[in-house]
C-alpha cells in the first residue's frame, strides 16, 4: 500500500503528544511494509530539519510556512470565510507542492492529521483518487467552547465565541468530505456522528511505544517520600491551566495534610511563572529529555485536566511505566480504564485531594494500581495491534 500522511507540523522532537502520535503511526506503517510518504507544513514555531523523518519515512516533503498568531492576522480572519484558527494554515507554496506530490505519486491512502489540514480537501479530489481518511485528533470546537466559556474578558470572550461558531461550521462541513474518519475517542465519535456525518468511522485510540516506557523494578526507597507528578507540553493551554488549577486548589491541601508529599513538573515551554513559584513541597523541573525516565521516578501521575478533546498519551506513557494516574474523567477520556482498578478518576478538588491523601498513605494500593495500569496497556494500546486495526479499516473503506 502507498500512504500518504499530511500534518500540520513535522512530527518531532517527540516531546509532543501530537508528534508522538503521528511519528509511530508512520513508524508501524512502514515496518508493516508499506510505501510510506510524508507531506508536512515545516512551521516557524516548530521548525526542524526533515531529515530526521527518514527512519521512518520513505519521502518526506516539507514546506516552510508561518503560522504564528498575530492580531492582525486575527482581525482580518473576521472578514474571510475561515475561522482564524484554520486560516493560518492555508499556504500557496504548500498547495503547490502538494499538487505536485499528487501529480508524480500515486497514493492508495491518503490520512490527514487533523482538521486543519483539509483545507486541502478539494486539492486532493483534483489531482488523486485516494481513500481519503481524517483522523480526528480531537473536535477542535469542542476546545475552543471550553475557552470561550471560561474567559473572563469580555472582548476575548466575543472573540473567542465568534471563532468557536465558526470552526463548529468549518469542522461540521469538511467532516463530510472524507471517506472515512478515525476518532480516538468514544466521546468524540458521538460529537462527529452527531455533526450529520453518515461515512465509515472507526474509533482507533492512541498507543504507546512500550520499547520505550515500561516499568522498572527499582529497590524499595527507604524515604516516605511521596512523588507525585506531571509531564506535558504546557504550550498547550489546557495543561497550562489544570496545573494552575491544581496548584491553587489541592495541592496546598495535600502538603498541608501530608507533609512527606512532592510535586515535580515538568514539560517543555514551562511559563517563567510557574518555575519561579514559590510554593511548599512544589519543585518545578522544566523540560527534560527522558520522559520515560522522568514518568519512572514518579509515584504517582496526576492529570488535573479541565478542557481539551482527545485522548492524552502521557497518561498512556504513564500506565506503560506501571504508575498510578490519578486524572480528571476529561482528562481521561478515551481510555478504557476502570476507576480504582487500573486509574483513579477525580474529578472536583475535594475529590482529587481525598484520593491523593488516601494514596500517600497507602504504598501498596499505589503499586496494585500501577500493575494494572501497566497490563492493560499491554492488551489494548501497543502501537503495533492499533495499526494492524487501521490497516483492516483502510481496507474496509469504500
Amino acid at each position: 500500500m502507498k500512504f500518504l500522511q499530511i500534518t500540520n507540523r513535522i512530527p518531532f522532537p517527540l516531546d509532543d503528544g501530537g508528534n508522538i502520535a503521528n511519528w509511530n503511526v508512520l513508524n508501524e506503517m512502514k515496518k508493516a511494509g508499506n510505501s510510506v510518504t510524508l507531506l508536512s507544513m515545516n512551521t516557524t514555531k516548530h521548525f526542524c530539519d526533515p531529515e530526521v523523518m527518514y527512519p521512518v519515512v520513505d519521502k518526506v516533503v516539507a514546506v516552510n510556512i508561518n503560522t504564528d498568531i498575530t492580531i492582525l492576522g486575527a482581525f482580518t480572519s473576521l472578514f474571510s470565510g475561515y475561522p482564524y484558527i484554520v486560516k493560518r494554515f492555508i499556504n500557496e507554496e504548500f498547495g503547490v507542492a502538494l499538487m505536485n506530490l499528487l501529480k508524480t505519486d500515486h497514493f492508495d491512502v491518503i490520512q490527514l492529521e487533523g482538521i486543519f489540514t483539509s483545507v486541502y480537501i478539494h486539492l486532493i479530489r483534483r489531482y488523486s483518487k485516494a481513500k481519503l481518511i481524517l483522523r480526528a485528533h480531537n473536535v477542535e470546537y469542542i476546545i475552543w467552547d471550553r475557552y470561550y466559556k471560561d474567559e473572563k474578558n469580555i472582548f476575548r470572550k466575543i472573540f473567542l465565541y465568534d471563532m468557536t461558531r465558526r470552526l463548529r461550521k468549518f469542522e461540521f462541513e469538511h467532516f463530510r468530505l472524507f471517506d472515512a474518519i478515525i476518532a480516538l475517542t468514544n466521546e468524540d465519535e458521538q460529537l462527529i456522528r452527531k455533526s450529520g456525518y453518515s461515512n465509515q468511522l472507526e474509533i482507533i485510540p492512541l498507543g504507546v511505544d512500550t520499547d520505550k516506557f515500561f516499568p522498572v523494578n527499582e529497590a524499595k526507597k527507604d524515604t516516605q517520600e511521596i512523588v507525585i507528578g506531571f509531564i506535558g507540553s504546557l504550550e498547550w493551554l489546557p495543561n497550562l491551566q489544570g496545573i494552575e488549577w491544581f496548584l491553587a486548589n489541592v495541592w496546598p491541601q495535600v502538603k498541608l495534610k501530608s507533609p512527606n508529599a512532592v510535586f515535580r513538573l515538568a514539560g517543555k515551554k514551562m511559563p517563567d511563572k510557574l518555575m519561579q513559584l514559590a510554593i511548599p513541597g512544589f519543585e518545578p523541573v522544566g523540560y527534560v529529555k527522558n520522559a520515560a525516565e522522568f514518568t519512572r521516578s514518579l509515584d504517582i501521575f496526576v492529570v488535573p485536566l479541565l478542557s481539551g478533546g482527545g485522548m492524552r498519551i502521557k497518561i498512556l506513557e504513564a500506565m506503560a511505566c506501571g504508575k498510578c494516574v490519578i486524572s480528571t474523567r476529561i482528562g481521561a477520556e478515551g481510555i478504557q480504564a476502570e476507576h480504582e482498578k487500573d486509574i483513579i478518576l477525580a474529578d472536583s478538588p475535594e475529590e482529587m485531594l481525598q484520593h491523593l491523601l488516601i494514596l500517600a498513605g497507602n504504598k501498596e494500593k499505589i503499586a496494585r494500581i500501577g500493575e494494572n495500569a501497566e497490563l492493560k496497556i499491554r492488551q489494548s494500546y501497543t502501537w503495533p495491534v492499533l495499526i494492524q486495526k487501521m490497516l483492516q479499516f483502510y481496507n474496509s473503506v469504500k
